[in-house]
């Protein structure tokens, strides 16, 4: 019996490290170091084959196409600037409180990315 609680501890730790990502409509920022803030847009979609990814900001000069991302982290895709015609590299983990954050790079220039999840998660793929 007093082995009881530590084995059932020992299975159930690694289901509290694994929660799903809050699908959805995320909103958030790109922060270069000498710019102000570029608000984004993030739609998460948890599809069969992964995380389905689009990604956009107002004036539309980022964005991703629709991608399909790994469920494990970091998380890790590309952003395209298509008003001055380069591609970001990013990776993304997960914090604490659910926001995912992490930083974008174009050979040497970085980029802080910030996302906030929406406050319900939505359900299914629009596959």
């Amino acid at each position: 019996m007093r082995f009881l609680l530590p084995s059932l501890l020992f299975l159930l730790a690694p289901a509290a490290f694994c929660q799903p990502i809050t699908t959805g409509t995320w909103t958030g920022t790109l922060q270069w170091s000498n710019a102000n803030p570029v608000p984004l847009s993030v739609d998460i979609e948890t599809c069969a084959e992964g995380l389905k990814l689009s990604l956009s900001s107002a004036d539309q000069h980022y964005r991703t196409a629709t991608t399909v991302v790994s469920t494990s982290w970091p998380m890790m895709f590309d952003i395209r600037n298509t008003a001055r015609d380069y591609t970001l590299a990013c990776s993304l983990n997960r914090n604490d409180a659910g926001e995912l954050a992490g930083i974008c790079s174009s050979g040497s220039s970085r980029a802080r990315l910030s996302l906030i999840p929406p406050d319900v998660s939505t359900i299914g793929c629009s596959e």
